[in-house]
């Protein structure tokens, strides 16, 4: 058939099919270059976020409170926040590593929680169920900053 035999409605049935067709295209496109962005720059962003919490517990003594990092070994990078003053709380986090959705959280008294990565614009960030995109002194912070608030609470 000739374009003008072709009636409106088939050409606008035509056309919505093409750009539907044309949307899953770029979906998926957006979500392979987060998966690989995820895969190449996990590594570096649990680096840096084990370095802005190593960073924090440093400076903890300054609110008095004494904080620690302490690798807990094993396949998956455990690693234990621990802060005493007298009282005492502690965080175990986890990488599964390179392709890992996120780092695992388990606080000593709360439920667990994921900061599952994003890939915005092609940087990685991660984010949780209430918040938005974190860089890894922020998810530090996230983390580490209820546990200052339960230390401190009299």
């Amino acid at each position: 058939m000739t374009d003008k035999l072709v009636p409106d409605w088939v050409r606008g049935i035509q056309l919505q099919e093409q750009q539907q067709a044309a949307m899953d295209k770029h979906k998926e496109e957006a979500r392979l270059l987060e998966e690989k962005t995820i895969k190449a720059d996990g590594p570096e962003f649990w680096r840096q976020f084990l370095e802005q919490v190593q960073i924090t517990v440093q400076s903890l003594p300054e609110i008095g409170i004494i904080g620690q990092l302490v690798s807990l070994g094993g396949a998956d990078q455990g690693h234990m926040i621990q802060l005493t003053q007298p009282r005492q709380t502690y965080t175990n986090i986890f990488y599964d590593g390179a392709g890992a959705p996120g780092i695992r959280c388990y606080p000593d008294d709360g439920a667990p929680f994921n900061l599952n990565f994003v890939a915005v614009q092609g940087k990685l960030t991660v984010k949780t169920n209430t918040t938005g995109g974190m860089s890894a002194g922020r998810a530090a912070q996230y983390v580490i900053e209820p546990m200052v608030n339960k230390i401190k609470a009299r």
